[in-house]
């Protein structure tokens, strides 16, 4: 798993690498030169570019944009480039949160997103510099070359570097689509970093273009078009928000605090299996106190039957159009639920599976053990469901309840296994050619109580699952 480095850190290190940074560029200039004639090609000359994460300029400043605008979130990244090229113009700026009055032809991420805190929201917040022509360029390393780059980087023949999360392309398609972007264009390039006697270009040129050879270019790069423009205006729903809970009563008050108001009704539904540790009375003291803008209802479990037992009565009792799971041990900040709901209502999906295997996770928030198994368990689904999955024991779930009580009319014989409900939802979408989608949240350490989860038992009944509908569902689509 990759290690979670804070922004603030980030920022501190690229501060810190700011007055070295052109230096190695100058050293390495072929790597450089080559990084800025794939870009170059992919822009129309006299257009204007916003580059987000744009460090000290070089690159900007080489596609010579008719305006050219540049924005880092390290303020001495900004000096350098004001300093260099002060034709241009350069702002301190975060990615997240993008505060223009105007829109741009080209908008390139270069070495970007691996350092982001939150791919989804770096994307929703391109939409606001867009116009209906505008091409998002977004390049990243090939996350094959990592081994590479790690050793000439202990070898003094690389610029310093943080760990970056490392995304396939298939990732930022998904992250694109999700956010109202097309691709139209994708490729690798680079794969020599070096001149090697003036071989290097050559090289290049030939591997980019060779079948299979061409995968192992360093340089990935995604060439996007907005698509969020001819959307009709999104309808806004009910959301009734699912929370199971077993001995869970020092999680409840952060969960109310922290549950954003969700489209035009959000009603916070509690499904309490009476522990030790007084949840049930918990809740109601928490919900006499509260006068936010949540409706909070709890509903009594009285059946040790699982969180797909707790589902089912929280379904039962809710009124929203939209239906949204959310796990009461708050490893995931309630507000990415947002998330879930703006993929639905803008008909991207039909079904939401969160996914916390995305983004690095908080130290110690996940198990080793657990961490194979997910990856296991998401690696077997990802074949017999003919799409990528890279996590699909996440609680964080949203769908439609129409599909969910369409659901509840076909049971099969293997859902009495799945005491948790995750392959309930995702196998009952499956069969029914429901679009699902994944989204990525920020997985943090549990501050309450302990995981519920028991490795062994519950792994086996998770793998009888798979048994089941493969033998059920799978084998009869082939015949």
């Amino acid at each position: 798993m990759a290690v979670f480095i804070s922004q603030e850190s980030l920022r501190t290190f690229f501060d810190n690498l700011a007055p070295n940074r052109d230096r190695w560029i100058h050293r390495y200039s072929f790597y450089y030169d080559e990084l800025t004639r794939v870009h170059t090609s992919l822009i129309v000359k006299e257009s204007s570019v916003l580059d987000i994460g744009c460090g000290t300029g070089h690159l900007l400043a080489h596609m010579k944009p008719k305006r050219g605008v540049g924005v880092d979130f390290s303020h001495e990244m900004i000096k350098v480039a004001q300093k260099n090229y002060p034709h241009l113009t350069f702002r301190v700026m975060d990615a997240h949160k993008l505060e223009f009055n105007e829109t741009f032809d080209y908008i390139v991420l270069s070495n970007l997103v691996g350092y982001t805190e939150d791919i989804w929201q770096v994307f929703r917040e391109l939409q606001s510099v867009c116009h209906k022509n505008t091409r998002i360029i977004v390049s990243n390393y090939n996350y094959l070359w990592q081994p590479f780059f790690t050793i000439a980087e202990k070898l003094q023949i690389k610029m310093p570097d943080q760990r970056q999360n490392w995304l396939p392309q298939e990732f930022l398609r998904h992250f694109l689509y999700l956010n109202g972007f097309s691709v139209v264009k994708q490729g690798k390039y680079l794969h020599s970093p070096f001149h090697l006697g003036g071989l290097g270009k050559l090289v290049n040129r030939i591997f980019s273009v060779l079948p299979i050879v061409n995968n192992f270019g360093c340089i990935e790069y995604i060439v996007a078009r907005p698509t969020f423009f001819q959307e009709k205006l999104v309808k806004h729903t009910s959301v009734s928000i699912i929370v199971p809970t077993y001995n869970e009563a020092g999680n409840i008050s952060t969960i109310v605090e922290q549950m954003p108001k969700i489209g035009t009704k959000t009603e916070l539904i509690f499904v309490d299996y009476p522990g030790i540790d007084r949840t049930h009375e918990r809740i109601l003291q928490v919900k006499r106190k509260y006068s936010g803008p949540l409706t909070i209802k709890l509903v009594q479990q009285k059946l040790k039957d699982g969180k797909i037992g707790a589902l089912r009565l929280g379904v039962k009792k809710a009124t929203g159009e939209i239906l949204l799971t959310f796990d009461a041990d708050v490893t995931i900040p309630p507000r990415d639920l947002l998330k879930f709901y703006t993929t639905l209502v803008e008909g991207r999906a039909e079904v939401i599976n969160g996914t916390r295997l995305v983004y690095p996770t908080e130290k110690g928030a996940m198990r080793f053990l657990n961490f194979l198994a997910n990856a296991f368990f998401a690696h077997l689904f990802s074949w017999a469901l003919q799409q990528h999955f890279t996590d699909t024991l996440c609680g964080s779930k949203g769908l439609y309840k129409k599909d969910f009580e369409r659901f509840e009319k076909e049971i099969t014989s293997y859902d009495h296994l799945d005491r948790y409900g995750d392959y309930f939802l995702l196998l009952h979408a499956y069969t029914r050619n429901l679009q699902i989608a994944e989204v990525p949240l920020r997985y943090t350490q549990r501050k309450y109580g302990d995981t519920k989860l028991q490795r062994f038992t519950n792994g086996w009944q998770f793998l009888r699952v798979f048994v089941y509908f493969f033998w059920q569902v799978k084998l009869k689509e082939v015949n």
